[in-house]
């Protein structure tokens, strides 16, 4: 029978966690398991890394950048060119790299939208429609942020903390 590795990484890290570490009472080894727990959750979260995921994310990011950047328009809002613009598409054969560095460009163009709306708000221009474009990009970020904290491992301090 084959595992996966990142099955049998969530099986080493739960018999690690659930015990082993019960039964060690020496600060410095229970520090070194902890530490142990960690590089096997982000190992985990490594070997199960998709690009197909992450390509999902950087097309969601895009047309909530274009949608955004189209209402700011209709809206009279003079919007900058923006970094995806300028990033190509990932095709099949993608590294991690060119996957993250396309997704990144579409996050920082969502940045920079919301900059120009927050640059107006400053000085109390934004009417009830530039606001609700306001919102959606800050929705649009929240989302961002919780498809990385999804695919990122907790820090060790949690880990250590039992979270």
């Amino acid at each position: 029978m084959n595992n996966s590795v990142p099955a049998l990484c969530r099986a080493l890290i739960r018999s690690l966690g659930e015990e082993v570490l019960p039964h060690v009472a020496d600060p410095f080894a229970r520090g070194q398991l902890a530490a142990a727990i960690y590089v096997l959750s982000n190992f985990e979260r490594a070997a199960a890394w998709s690009s197909l995921d992450i390509e999902r994310e950087t097309q969601r990011a895009r047309e909530a950048a274009a949608e955004a950047r189209a209402r700011m328009a209709e809206l009279g809002i003079a919007v900058p060119r923006g970094a995806l613009l300028q990033t190509p598409l990932v095709v099949d054969g993608a590294t991690h790299d060119n996957v993250e560095a396309a997704r990144n460009a579409a996050n920082a163009d969502l940045c920079a939208l919301f900059d120009v709306l927050a640059d107006r708000a400053k000085g109390g221009h934004l009417t009830a429609e530039q606001r609700a474009v306001e919102a959606e990009l800050l929705t649009q970020a929240a989302t961002r942020v919780q498809e990385e904290k999804r695919r990122d491992a907790p820090s060790l301090m949690k880990q250590m903390r039992g979270g």
